[in-house]
């Protein structure tokens, strides 16, 4: 039997990326390589992170789902930049699929830290 998290983010990140698919054009391979490098990643994380309850569950959705398409959308584009086929975007998807949730915690701690520098913490 599945763990309900896994399921809950596995299905709506199915249905996101139908809507994704079609509306901005995000490559098919890249958007389901992108998801199991973000499900990778969310399998390895720390056990603090993977106890139930719904904050978590929550949080495990959008790291799934967020991760799913940073890592298309970067991998889409480090491809048109880069050049190579389709091995070399699906292996792309993976590699940014698992490690989004690092960079969008560095760029999001970046953008506070640059927002707390002008104007101040309040």
């Amino acid at each position: 039997m599945a763990e309900p998290t896994s399921t809950a983010a596995s299905a709506f990140v199915a249905a996101a990326s139908a809507f994704t698919l079609t509306l901005l054009g995000v490559e098919y391979h890249a958007l389901v390589w992108a998801l199991a490098g973000s499900l990778a990643a969310l399998a390895m994380a720390p056990a603090q992170q993977q106890q139930a309850t719904p904050r978590t569950r929550l949080r495990a959705v959008a790291f799934v789902v967020f991760s799913t398409l940073a890592g298309a959308a970067i991998s889409g584009g480090l491809v048109v930049l880069l050049g190579g086929g389709k091995p070399v975007q699906i292996l792309l998807a993976l590699a940014t699929g698992y490690g989004a949730q690092a960079v969008l915690e560095a760029a999001l701690r970046a953008v506070l830290a640059r927002l707390e520098k002008f104007g101040g913490s309040s």
